[in-house]
């Protein structure tokens, strides 16, 4: 099986053990890499999504998920690092 680019950084990123693994600056690029590749994501599923009949009993699952999706994508600021919750072991706010 063939990880994307993005499959394998949150691998990466899920198997840190050490808060001062990177600099903060690197964790910005982290977020802005798997954002990126979140926008890509959304839009393949859309140009799936545009193939089906409208009857397809998946449409509602999908438009639900990309409703979501868009929404966090799309949030002032809407950075790993900008929320207000926190990951244990990570130095910034995700």
């Amino acid at each position: 099986m063939r990880l994307h680019l993005h499959e394998r950084l949150l691998r990466a990123v899920l198997s840190w053990t050490d808060p001062a693994a990177l600099p903060p600056d690197d964790y910005e690029q982290v977020g802005l890499l798997l954002t990126g590749a979140g926008h890509s994501v959304a839009d393949n599923v859309r140009q799936h999504m545009s193939k089906l009949p409208p009857d397809d009993p998946r449409l509602e699952l999908a438009r639900i998920v990309l409703g979501e999706t868009d929404r966090r994508l799309t949030e002032p600021g809407a950075t790993p690092w900008s929320a207000s919750s926190t990951v244990p072991g990570c130095p910034v706010p995700v």
